[in-house]
């Protein structure tokens, strides 16, 4: 504990030591200095189904989907089931890959379901002929 004759240190002074139970004032006029830096992370776009939406992405908390116009935290954030998860995951698992287009950074990324699709119109349909059939309507004589 200190003793009483002791002067309380000023934040110029370096680290201040704390009792427990005991706010110990910082500036000269005895009020407290309190700072708080919330640093979310880099804004990001991305396309979920027919919408477009904006969040911010933590190294460590995660994604906070912000309004689109104001870049505010939106009050109701998307819920567990909502296809924004299922988005944000397939780019995260793809490594967080991005492109900037007209200074906003979107998000590059293929759902297993846009994977599959685009697996299935890359396939040629074989050329196939049996026995003179080309796979063509008959022509009608």
């Amino acid at each position: 504990m200190r003793k009483q004759d002791e002067q309380m240190p000023t934040a110029d002074e370096g680290p201040v030591e704390r009792m427990v139970g005991r706010l110990v004032p910082e500036r000269a006029d005895g009020g407290l200095r309190i700072i708080h830096i919330s640093w979310a992370g880099p804004e990001y776009w991305i396309h979920v189904g027919d919408k477009v939406m904006r969040f911010e992405d933590h190294h460590y908390c995660g994604p906070i989907v912000l309004n689109n116009r104001t870049g505010d935290p939106l009050n109701n954030q998307p819920g567990e089931r909502d296809k924004f998860w299922m988005h944000y995951a397939a780019w995260n698992n793809s490594g967080k890959k991005t492109k900037t287009l007209e200074g906003k950074v979107w998000c590059e990324y293929q759902t297993e379901l846009q994977a599959w699709r685009r697996s299935i119109a890359d396939k040629k349909p074989p050329n196939v002929k049996l026995n003179g059939f080309d796979g063509l309507p008959a022509k009608s004589v």
